[in-house]
């Protein structure tokens, strides 16, 4: 965990795929391992380089039920520093995650997509149209309340056009 705390002070973009191996190994749940892939994530985050947004949006994309979801919070926040637009569906889908022990991603996904900026808004329109097949998959397979997608892309949506 120290190690992956210098390389991130030292920018060390030699570092990274071994940085995203890291984030590759399957773990259980309450593996005390799971602190290296945080470590691992906010190493990738600090660094900055953009190899790392498929491990991170991998490591975000996790089953709460398969895997400790603060690494998927964690994994969020790194996506909307590193800015990229690649991770803007995952992150919409992240809107609606959350485990019954770690709560929700609600709020981390929230500010990802809001640092994306103008990058996230066809992702958000499209969510609240009802045209995300796979955000409409994960309502249906998670039996959302009606209004629910429409409600928090809506929140998200009008909240980021106010801060402009």
């Amino acid at each position: 965990m120290a190690l992956a705390s210098a390389l991130a002070k030292l920018e060390a973009t030699e570092a990274v795929p071994a940085l995203i191996q890291v984030l590759k190994k399957p773990l259980p749940i309450k593996s005390r391992a799971n602190k290296a892939k945080v470590s691992a994530i906010e190493a990738l985050r600090r660094i900055g380089d953009k190899k790392a947004v498929p491990a991170l949006i991998r490591g975000a994309e996790g089953k709460p039920e398969r895997q400790d979801f603060f690494l998927n919070k964690r994994a969020m926040i790194a996506r909307g520093d590193l800015g990229d637009p690649e991770a803007v569906p995952v992150l919409v889908r992240g809107l609606f995650m959350s485990s019954t022990i770690q709560g929700v991603s609600f709020p981390m996904a929230r500010v990802a997509l809001v640092k994306l900026g103008k990058a996230s808004i066809a992702a958000l329109v499209k969510a609240m149209k009802g045209e995300d097949k796979l955000l409409n998959l994960m309502a249906k397979d998670l039996e959302f309340r009606p209004g629910v997608v429409l409600n928090k892309t809506c929140l998200l949506y009008t909240s980021d056009a106010a801060d402009d």
